[in-house]
């Protein structure tokens, strides 16, 4: 497991069956990653998890790749995508490849997109469709 904080305060827990320490200080995550974001309160926010991760130490990013999917608690919000880039200190995501997002109400899909870890925030780059779903009675 893996904690990053901020002032003493958990902001995500990296969670995975394998994580190799590299002589560079980076880390390979390669058999799966499950990440748990928290708000200041201590709650958990959103959960991203993904095929493969790997933690780039200089530049404290995190690439997740392969059925990569954040699920915000909150909105039921679901961003699924094949690559993503996580930037813990700033709590940002992006990435430059297909995205699908799914709401209550909606699907959208589009390539790129740049949002907030929790996925509280979000701007895809070039949307492409949107599908509203129906209730069925």
């Amino acid at each position: 497991m893996i904690f990053h904080s901020d002032s003493g305060r958990l902001k995500a827990r990296v969670e995975a069956k394998k994580i190799l320490d590299l002589q560079n200080q980076d880390r390979e995550v390669p058999a799966g990653v499950f990440i748990t974001f928290f708000e200041k309160d201590g709650s958990t926010t959103a959960t991203l998890r993904a095929d493969y991760a790997y933690y780039y130490s200089e530049e404290d990013r995190w690439l997740a790749r392969g059925n990569v999917v954040i699920h915000n608690l909150k909105t039921e919000e679901t961003l699924k995508t094949e690559e993503l880039y996580w930037y813990p200190q700033s709590g940002d995501v992006n990435t430059e490849k297909f995205v699908k997002i799914e709401t209550p109400e909606e699907i959208i899909t589009g390539t790129g997109l740049t949002a907030k870890q929790d996925f509280s925030t979000w701007s895809i780059k070039k949307p492409q469709g949107i599908f509203i779903i129906e209730d069925e009675e």
